[in-house]
């Protein structure tokens, strides 16, 4: 008979190392019990997870409330239940022209340009 091994971490290789570490601790949790983290593997791979950088430079691994326009969505602290905000085409366009027009000052302010250097 042939041993296999289902072990989540060692069988999906592409999964980002945040991911694995997290992985691992929810396996230790529930007593060395996979499903959790296979569970965990099939919310990550549909986006399911909001991944918002947070201010001590690890990603957010909270439930993303409402889908984005990409493949993630973001939760509650990240912006993901906003209701506030321009409904119309016209207030969208006009939020949209200020952005930009902040972000072209800040560049100029900090002699910032476009591209990667």
């Amino acid at each position: 008979m042939t041993k296999i091994d289902l072990h989540p971490v060692r069988n999906n290789p592409d999964l980002p190392d945040f991911f694995k570490t997290h992985l691992l601790k929810r396996i230790e949790e529930h007593g060395g019990n996979y499903g959790i983290a296979w569970k965990l593997i099939t919310r990550y791979r549909e986006g399911r997870y909001c991944l918002a950088r947070k201010s001590g430079g690890r990603l957010c691994l909270f439930s993303a409330k409402v889908p984005g326009d990409g493949p993630r969505g973001r939760c509650g602290w990240h912006g993901g239940t906003g209701r506030s905000g321009p409904k119309t085409a016209g207030g969208k366009k006009r939020i949209g022209d200020a952005q930009r027009l902040r972000w072209a000052r800040y560049r100029q302010e900090n002699d910032i340009n476009g591209t990667d250097n």
